[in-house]
């Protein structure tokens, strides 16, 4: 299921468990130095695709990828910080638009006139306006 955003559409408890466990996988490389930057060239490229899925989001998915490809790089969360960004814009998006749980009620109807009865003093069907306007109408 993918949402608006063009991400996965899943429950944000388990999307943020997946990303930590992306950015652990990579800074994994950090155990095996000289072998853990050659495994970073493999791994960058699921990095990057497990991010563009969870996110739908080219700037996430190309900031992996480079985080990834790049040395020295691999203790930043990437995965983790685009959760937190994700859902620090869809909190942003719920208090802006009245607060999370709190619901506007809905405006009342508009209350019908009936101005299609004719007057007495004329022949033509003319609507009634002096149930409309409050004031006296002079032929």
């Amino acid at each position: 299921n993918l949402n608006s955003g063009g991400g996965a559409q899943m429950d944000p408890g388990l999307k943020l468990l997946i990303c930590i466990v992306i950015d652990l996988v990579g800074v994994s490389s950090f155990a095996a130095p000289g072998v853990g930057e050659v495994a970073d060239v493999g791994w960058a490229p699921i990095s990057a695709l497990l991010i563009n899925y969870l996110f739908g989001n080219g700037v996430f998915t190309a900031l992996a990828l480079v985080e990834e490809l790049s040395p020295g790089l691999d203790i930043i969360p990437t995965a983790t910080i685009a959760w937190f960004l994700e859902n620090a814009a869809k909190e942003s998006n719920a208090s802006s638009s009245g607060g999370g749980d709190t619901m506007t009620p809905p405006p009342p109807p508009p209350v019908e006139r009936d101005v299609t009865t004719p007057s007495s003093s004329s022949s033509s069907k003319r609507p009634d306006m002096s149930k409309v306007i409050d004031a006296d109408i002079v032929d």
